[in-house]
């Protein structure tokens, strides 16, 4: 019996190790019945957008190839359009769509789109089969480049007339020996070369105010025992970008927090005081080095990363590394046994490590300060710690963009090493479906998403997908009834708030839930919140918290610095 190239798809995917598919179903049903025959799991969203996401999260906390799919023409149109998300998360996201049928293109036929110029910005990779024997070699190609070097989203296009057509080219089981055994990233583990990492090694000796920056690439590396014992023989502070959040268990005292926009004020003047910045694993884009102005142009930076676009692309680099970060400073550690200067600058150090530390002291009282003042509404900070206080050490927290990523991001200390915190990397709306794949993905931890009334809004029919697979995930809401990051720029940049662009009407979010299936409840203060998180815990189902919060209160971001002073 000849194969359809449908179970050929099945087939391929199933050798890769695909075990989620997530989709909004289009016109393929025989790649649906293929799916099901073979026990792929299908995880069917309430829109496109929401099942990148799910992938996106699936895919970053596996570290596997996720595919998502989206039906020719509107479908594919709106995978393109948040496949930005995984884009700029180099997350590898598949997108697995389909085409216009052949003899159908170029004819003004019904939702005809040219797709590949669509997918061009979004991913590292695009390709559409013109003929079945193509079929395999396109989706073992895709899912390879996926995870290959730094990782990122590609996409293939099959055409809706071949998904049920016979397949009539060669077995494709002989050339799948070649395959790497695992497809999860780091694929391969890049070198720095001896010299380069023997220099390294010498100028973080000699250094008398080092900083270490660890971002995305340790998470992905599984770098962090070696960062560990990096910063303590050299006894220097440790900062992170909002993606390298627990690389380190953030209660370390030599751990800072989180810089650039989204920060703390003492970690910000932590970087823009040193005399040498090690990167690793961090692009050093405009987010995490707040417009470009924490790495001072007197300060030696050496950087580290596995994509050799972004080394030395922002500042003057002294060394440049293309290597995984794992892997390098294993190496590093290694030189540094060699280098003389090691102990000779060991009492600057000291001194250097001790003022972050004492700054970083006096921040944590001005916190808990914040965060016990009582009043109506809540104060976010007041929350943060509520959280902070409640949340299982094995929970992960899942942030959306804007603010909400803010208050957590720089507030919420994860205190154990690897991936305690994941956030959107610009995508309002992302944190609640992702939340799902993220439970896909991890299905014995607490996932907890924080968003906005403004990012909940995008996605809410998504509580249906999680009452339907029963995935009991707690979403956060933090509801202003505002975009509050809007507002505050009018009010305090402008002078003048623009309340129709900014203000949303006061929406029960829990009683919301109820109405899906879920569980719901609204709070007003941190003991409510404490009683609901304990109780949303312990549900084994769906649950979101409507958490009414202060609207006039800042989130710990440098948009507003040239005008006031933050307290946190």
């Amino acid at each position: 019996m000849v194969a359809t190239c449908a179970e050929i798809i099945t087939d391929e995917l199933k050798h890769l190790g695909v075990r989620h598919f997530f989709l909004l179903t289009g016109g393929d049903h025989a790649l649906w019945v293929s799916f099901k025959r073979a026990g792929i799991h299908q995880v069917l969203a309430r829109s496109e957008h929401a099942a990148v996401y799910m992938a996106d999260a699936y895919a970053r906390l596996t570290q596997e190839p996720a595919c998502v799919y989206g039906q020719y023409g509107p479908g594919a149109a709106n995978v393109a359009g948040s496949l930005a998300e995984p884009w700029w998360s180099s997350s590898p996201v598949v997108a697995l769509l389909s085409t216009m049928r052949r003899p159908h293109r170029y004819r003004f036929e019904y939702q005809e789109l040219d797709q590949l110029p669509l997918f061009a910005p979004v991913t590292k990779w695009q390709a559409e089969a013109a003929i079945p024997a193509q079929i395999p070699h396109l989706i073992r190609a895709g899912l390879l480049r996926s995870v290959t070097g730094n990782p990122g989203p590609v996409y293939i296009g099959i055409p809706n007339d071949l998904t049920g057509a016979p397949y009539d080219g060669e077995d494709p089981a002989p050339s799948r020996r070649a395959l790497p055994r695992s497809l999860r990233f780091p694929l391969h583990r890049p070198k720095a070369p001896a010299e380069t990492v023997a220099l390294a090694a010498r100028l973080l000796a000699r250094a008398a105010r080092p900083v270490i920056l660890a971002g995305n690439g340790v998470h992905a590396s599984g770098a962090y025992a070696e960062l560990l014992t990096l910063i303590e023989r050299l006894g220097a502070p440790l900062v992170t970008s909002l993606a390298g959040k627990g690389a380190i268990p953030e209660d370390h005292p030599l751990a800072m927090g989180t810089v650039g926009r989204y920060s703390r004020t003492y970690a910000n003047r932590c970087m823009q005081d040193a005399d040498v910045i090690l990167a690793v694993g961090s692009r050093l884009g405009g987010l995490v080095t707040d417009s470009y102005r924490l790495v001072g142009p007197e300060c030696t930076v050496i950087h580290a990363d596995i994509d050799p676009e972004a080394i030395g692309h922002n500042f003057s680099t002294a060394i440049g590394a293309q290597a995984d970060a794992r892997t390098f400073l294993e190496d590093l550690l290694a030189a540094l046994d060699s280098a003389r200067e090691l102990d000779r600058h060991r009492d600057d150090r000291a001194r250097w490590a001790g003022q972050a530390l004492e700054e970083k002291a006096a921040w944590q009282r001005r916190f808990a300060e914040v965060a016990s003042r009582d009043g109506m509404p809540m104060r976010p900070e007041a929350l943060v710690q509520a959280l902070q206080d409640v949340m299982p050490p094995e929970g992960l927290l899942l942030a959306d963009t804007g603010y909400a990523a803010a208050w957590v991001g720089a507030l919420y200390e994860v205190r154990t090493a690897g991936r305690g915190f994941v956030r959107s990397d610009g995508s309002l709306g992302w944190a609640f479906p992702a939340s799902l794949g993220a439970k896909l993905a991890a299905p014995s931890r607490p996932i907890v998403a924080v968003t906005g009334d403004g990012g909940f809004g995008y996605h809410v029919g998504e509580l249906e997908t999680a009452v339907r697979l029963r995935l009991p995930v707690i979403v956060i809401v933090l509801n202003n009834s505002s975009l509050a990051f809007e507002y505050h720029i009018q009010k305090l940049l402008y002078g003048d708030p623009v309340f129709e662009v900014d203000d949303f009407a006061d929406v029960d979010h829990g009683a919301v839930a109820r109405a899906f299936g879920a569980d719901g409840v609204r709070v007003r203060t941190p003991a409510e919140f404490r009683q609901a998180f304990g109780r949303a815990l312990a549900a084994g189902r769906p649950v979101v918290i409507d958490a009414i919060i202060d609207k006039d209160a800042i989130a710990p971001v440098t948009r507003y610095d040239a005008i006031r002073e933050r307290e946190l």
